[in-house]
């Protein structure tokens, strides 16, 4: 069974730099029967440690420090 946090890091993974909104996790997450009170957990705790980032507000992405793989591939 796929563990919510790596779920929602490697979908964002997928968005890159341009991020998604809250509601688009939580459609995504959804599919897979996830509880929408856990997946913001599971968003929150990422963006207190600093891989993930609230760039405006319902917006996230990975943090550039975090995913550096995305940063290099754009070059």
């Amino acid at each position: 069974m796929t563990k919510p946090s790596n779920f929602i890091l490697d979908l964002l993974r997928t968005y890159g730099q341009k991020g998604t909104s809250t509601q688009k996790l939580m459609s995504s997450s959804r599919m897979l029967k996830f509880d929408e009170n856990l997946i913001r957990v599971t968003i929150s705790r990422p963006v207190e440690r600093g891989f993930i980032e609230n760039f405006e507000r319902g917006l996230y992405r990975l943090t550039k420090l975090f995913d550096p793989t995305t940063e290099f591939i754009q070059e």
